[in-house]
């Protein structure tokens, strides 16, 4: 009789039926959290014991998913800290929201599994107890849906897990064990978002435009469309891809390089801006109909990417048709069209996972052949930090991964032929890195990291800082009037007060710009502020708290308050507070050098990189013609800052240079960020200055880097400013191949060389 051990090796598999007090796990504790290699770390630990409604299974292979780089991370959410609040008491967590494996031991309300069967396990799980879920609804909109793995413990990434019974399904018998384990999340993820919205559920002959159709989701999407009947076409980021995805069965594919609109909408006050996007995104339109070889929009859209890629799908979606969204790889942040979408009756629908119903529904796919696990690598179990660190630095290669936990070798447990007809996918394995995927910055931490804080509001009042008194003209004074005011002043903005001197708008820098674009300047003469001006004034009360008047700003997009006095039962605009206020007399940091503190508040309100030489005398607005570059604008070059420098440091920059950002440098000296006086401000919200005074510029920047190339027509970089919500632009310059930022273009710079025209 074979004798029985406490703890097996990784690979030796125990007696079937028989757990062990103990076993192997990967684990992420808080004292580590960081990268992937870090972070994860193989202990020993207790073996877990199964709840009534629960089966514990040897675990034999794990897919790979992006959720447990973040749970390593501990960002955007400490996934440790949330369940510890929730009352469990394990301060780790074991990852893996994918499996295959054996059950070993079943809860004694378990009826329909048994010890020894061989199963896939899907990662939705929900209390049984809960009203909603007993009532019979979709437990994913129950209050108690978590995913396994993630958002719970006791992962695939140990030689045991412990899952509710439901989450098992029939392993596919003419698969590895690797490939058992590589489909699960992303094929019943991608079964939902097709089949989950009654009204929109995927039929026969649909049109279905697939984003990312040779990464994990698309190549799932691709076979389901497929299966149904449809017609998939699918964009991908290179022409090398398309056979790949038609293989798969979609009936062609769209190079997204071939085209340049993409990003957020541009203003639908620039009609030049807009009308370009327009061009763009018409001709991906008829890039779909090329494919199709009729002129059919499709019915669904499979979204993912998000921020970039919003805008088109809801103008390229068929009308009555539905863009259906379950993540936001190149940011969160996605502007609409509202026209299209309630003029043509469209539906942008969010979704998450899925139920038992639809993970059966793509698992019945696999196990009848039709659809392909797509696994592209496997790893071992050596290499499960080595895999995620891939994922990452965005370097994976494209289609599904997965790690073998207790099977000892690649290859292993295919034990039926495969099915008729099946079309096996082999994805490329080369590891490249992705373009235009958002990841947060890491989050650094201490060996040893300190309790958690408590967030530090800022109870100050906004009168304490504000600036008294503000710049403002009247609902007729002509625009050329408004523009000169702000550069007389220094200011972005000026209020616009009806008759008895109530704020009833703003003028903008941006305002006036838009209003040029397009226009001569005949045309420009008769225009007044009450015509551009924006109606909807953000404003503020001096009794107002920092932290309130914060919020309300970055919620906005702005960078500063109107304040009122609104006793009167309407806005009587007595102030004005800035980001550069907050920044200069708010941060109660040490003192700053002497020429910040004593720079006037019109000074401290300059644009970026602006220097405070006087304006030209101004007259009419010039016509900017398409052959103006941004070369003949732009300031020549550019205050920067390494990623290790403190944010105090950049806060000093900012106000020593009177400008409201600083560029994000690498060791090389490429442009790899910006950190503007918003992320200074919201990086001290909720903390102590000791706390603040620890965090360094890589912490708190932003990744994404709005900037354009000195070559470049300045009609193209006022649609980049409006389009991305930004008031300047990094001018960039590629040296061997690295973007390295040479200059600056405002919209300081854009109005003066309005006026500096005749």
């Amino acid at each position: 009789m074979t004798e029985l051990k406490e703890l097996y090796p990784v690979g030796e598999q125990p007696p079937l039926g028989y757990v062990p007090p103990k076993m192997h796990a990967w684990l992420v504790r808080p004292e580590r959290f960081g990268e992937p290699m870090k972070a994860w770390q193989v202990e020993v630990i207790d073996t877990p014991e199964p709840a009534d409604d629960e089966v514990l299974v040897y675990v034999m292979a794990a897919g790979v998913n992006y959720n447990n780089v973040w749970a390593g991370l501990g960002i955007p959410v400490d996934v440790i800290g949330a369940r510890n609040k929730a009352g469990e008491p394990e301060r780790f967590h074991i990852g893996g929201s994918d499996a295959s494996g054996i059950v070993y031991q079943v809860g004694k309300d378990v009826t329909h599994l048994k010890v020894g069967d061989e199963v896939a396990i899907h990662c939705g799980t929900w209390s049984r107890d809960c009203p909603w879920v007993k009532s019979g609804e979709d437990p994913m909109y129950s209050p108690t849906f978590r995913i396994w793995g993630y958002e719970t413990n006791w992962g695939s990434f140990a030689q045991f897990t412990r899952v509710q019974a439901h989450q098992c399904l029939p392993r596919p018998q003419h698969l590895t064990w690797e490939q058992s384990a590589a489909y699960m999340l992303v094929g019943a993820t991608a079964y939902r978002m097709l089949y989950g919205w009654a009204e929109h559920a995927l039929r026969e002959d649909d049109v279905v435009l697939i984003w990312g159709g040779a990464g994990g989701l698309g190549s799932m999407a691709i076979q389901i469309v497929k299966a149904a009947g449809g017609k998939a076409v699918a964009v991908v980021s290179e022409d090398d891809k398309f056979e790949y995805c038609q293989n798969l069965g979609a009936v062609g594919c769209i190079n997204r390089k071939n085209f340049d609109h993409w990003g957020m909408l541009p203003h639908w006050k620039d009609t030049v801006g807009y009308n370009q996007w327009l061009k763009g995104v018409r001709g991906f339109g008829k890039a779909i109909w090329d494919v199709l070889g009729e002129r059919r929009s499709p019915r669904i859209v499979f979204e993912h990417p998000g921020e970039t890629t919003i805008p088109t799908s809801i103008f390229v979606c068929d009308t009555g048709g539905a863009v259906v969204i379950c993540a936001g790889t190149t940011g969160y942040n996605a502007t609409v069209d509202l026209r299209y979408l309630w003029m043509r009756q469209k539906r942008l629908q969010g979704s998450h996972f899925a139920n038992d119903q639809q993970a059966k529904g793509f698992n019945d796919l696999v196990l009848a052949g039709k659809a392909d696990p797509c696994m592209s690598r496997a790893f071992t179990w050596d290499e499960l930090p080595y895999s995620h660190q891939l994922m990452y630095e965005n370097k994976h290669p494209f289609g599904n991964m997965a790690i073998l936990i207790g099977a000892p070798d690649f290859g292993l447990g295919k034990k039926i032929a495969e099915p008729a007809g099946l079309t096996t996918i082999e994805p490329t394995a080369e590891i490249r890195e992705r373009e235009d995927f958002y990841r947060a910055p890491l989050h650094p931490v201490d060996e040893q990291k300190p309790a958690e804080a408590a967030a530090v509001e800022d109870t100050r009042l906004v009168r304490e800082l504000m600036h008294f008194g503000v710049i403002s003209c009247s609902q007729g004074t002509p625009v050329d009037e408004v523009a000169q005011r702000m550069t007389d002043y220094h200011v972005h903005a000026i209020v616009v007060t009806d008759a008895d001197g109530y704020a009833v708008g703003v003028v903008s820098q941006t305002d006036i710009v838009l209003a040029r674009q397009g226009r001569s300047a005949a045309e420009m003469a008769g225009i007044l502020a009450g015509a551009i001006m924006s109606t909807n004034v953000v404003t503020c009360a001096p009794e107002a708290t920092i932290s309130d008047a914060i919020t309300l700003m970055t919620r906005n997009r702005i960078h500063r308050l109107v304040v009122v006095d609104a006793r009167s039962g309407k806005p009587w605009p007595v102030g004005v507070l800035s980001m550069t206020d907050i920044i200069t007399y708010g941060m109660r940091s040490a003192p700053l050098s002497g020429p910040a503190m004593s720079m006037s508040p019109a000074a401290l309100a300059a644009d970026i990189y602006e220097p405070m030489a006087p304006e030209p005398n101004l007259a009419e607005l010039g016509i900017i013609e398409d052959t103006t570059l941004v070369a003949d604008v732009m300031h020549q070059g550019v205050v920067t800052s390494p990623t290790g420098a403190s944010v105090m440091d950049a806060a000093r920059q900012m106000l020593e240079h009177g400008i409201h950002a600083v560029v994000v440098v690498a060791d090389d000296g490429r442009a790899v960020g910006v950190v503007s006086q918003t992320d200074v401000v919201l990086a001290r919200q909720g903390r102590t200055v000791e706390q603040a005074a620890d965090l360094k510029v890589g912490d708190i920047m932003t990744p994404s880097l709005v900037s354009c190339t000195s070559d470049r027509k300045l009609s193209e970089a006022i649609t980049l400013m409006t389009r991305n919500r930004v008031h300047r632009l990094v001018v960039v310059e590629d040296q061997a191949g690295k973007l390295m930022p040479v200059g600056i273009l405002s919209m300081t710079d854009v109005i003066r060389q309005f006026f500096s025209r005749n």
